[in-house]
């Protein structure tokens, strides 16, 4: 009588013990890996089988790790277009990997020992989005079967972008945290494009649609206020505080609970432009000029501000509010700081900064020209600068003494 194949072979009775089941299964998974991947096998860690490090195919390992949940059955039930492989996984599994595994991700492999075919999907993102298993004691996984696990230049992608996204839901640092709100916003609204930034007390989402977005604002107040907070968003892009009752806005998921929390906004457009300073004498006419200092323009629909520095100089410019009938304030500012460390003669701007310094202590009439695109917009002659003399004067003189020694 002959004797029957050992069940590690890929010989695959009608009959199999769940034992068996489980050697064929890490058969087929040892085997769909590159031989220089590092396969580590958990014996005691619960719901990781294994803890798998990529490496090149020279054996360079790449530091890049991940966890495996590996199982194994004698025919995978697929679904009717045969796209996805379908396996329940119990909520005990997805409630510790959604809530405890933090350090790596965790893919969950489905292999089928009798096609020898096996399967991936990476778990942590997935259980935060499809929150099911909460509500149930498991939770069917539809698994593409386009993420075949012999396809390891994929797998390794998938893992690589899983790592990030982990190390962005559970960030040690500022930037990462950032980075993590970032991504929580993506997947509320991908409509947009998200700018997170921080100025020293609270975070601050810049948004951008990437195509014409249609939402609906709603407003309660007294109305007064209101109009005057709407008048200071949309006319001056300022930032605004709604208090909560105030503000709703439909159209988007981002923004579910204004109403109820309350929001500051800040809706203003951004425009680089550039900025020519003039200096003239008591008959107007021109004593010294500094063109193309970068700016850009900020604002709202009737009124804008704007605010630039000459490359690596000293000089910053900011002014406004610039509207109809309304000219502001054109404010100059000199941090010689800036120039801290640079040769003398290869201070950055001082052969246009000089000259324009100097006429300076003798006129008090100071213009400027506004730039966008190469079209003038802005064009004003003030009789007040608002700036420190004493400060640039003492300056001047430092740096032109010290030319003419060194």
């Amino acid at each position: 009588m002959a004797r029957k194949p050992a069940c590690q072979t890929y010989y695959v009775p009608t009959q199999l013990s769940s034992k068996c089941i489980d050697e064929l299964s890490q058969q087929v998974f040892k085997s769909s890996l590159p031989p220089t991947w590092v396969v580590n096998e958990h014996f005691n860690d619960y719901g990781k089988d294994y803890l798998v490090e990529i490496a090149e195919d020279n054996g360079e390992l790449t530091g890049t790790s991940f966890y495996v949940q590996l199982k194994g059955q004698r025919k995978v039930r697929l679904s009717k277009d045969k796209n996805f492989a379908k396996f329940s996984l119990k909520s005990q599994y997805s409630r510790y990997y959604a809530n405890r595994v933090r350090d790596l991700p965790v893919f969950i492999v489905v292999a089928d020992v009798t096609s020898k075919q096996s399967w991936w999907l990476f778990l942590q993102r997935l259980l935060k989005k499809d929150t099911r298993w909460k509500k149930s004691g498991s939770m069917m996984l539809d698994i593409p079967t386009s993420n075949k696990l012999s396809d390891t230049k994929a797998l390794r992608e998938a893992v690589e972008q899983s790592a990030r996204w982990v190390r962005s839901q559970h960030p040690t640092v500022l930037p990462d945290a950032m980075e993590a709100y970032k991504e929580n916003l993506k997947e509320l609204d991908p409509r947009f494009d998200y700018k997170v930034t921080h100025d020293g007390g609270s975070m601050m989402i810049h948004i951008n649609p990437d195509k014409p977005v249609e939402m609906l604002m709603e407003l309660k107040g007294e109305p007064t206020t209101i109009n005057k907070k709407i008048h200071d968003l949309v006319g001056k892009g300022l930032r605004v505080k709604f208090d909560p009752g105030e503000l709703t806005i439909k159209g988007s998921k981002l923004f579910d609970d204004v109403r109820e929390h309350g929001v500051e906004v800040q809706a203003e457009f951004c425009q680089n432009a550039s900025l020519n300073l003039i200096l003239y004498d008591s008959s107007k006419s021109e004593l010294s000029k500094l063109e193309g200092i970068p700016v850009v323009l900020r604002g709202g629909q009737s009124e804008v501000r704007f605010e630039g520095r000459l490359g690596r100089s000293p000089l910053y410019v900011s002014g406004g509010p610039l509207a109809t009938n309304e000219f502001g304030k054109l404010n100059l500012s000199f941090k010689f700081e800036q120039w801290n460390g640079y040769p003398i003669l290869a201070l950055p701007f001082f052969d246009q900064l000089l000259p324009f310094l100097s006429e300076m202590e003798k006129t008090k009439q100071l213009g400027f020209e506004l730039f966008v695109e190469g079209n003038r917009i802005v064009s004003i002659t003030s009789n007040e600068a608002a700036l420190d003399r004493r400060h640039i004067s003492k300056h001047c003189y430092r740096k032109r003494n010290r030319l003419s020694v060194e």
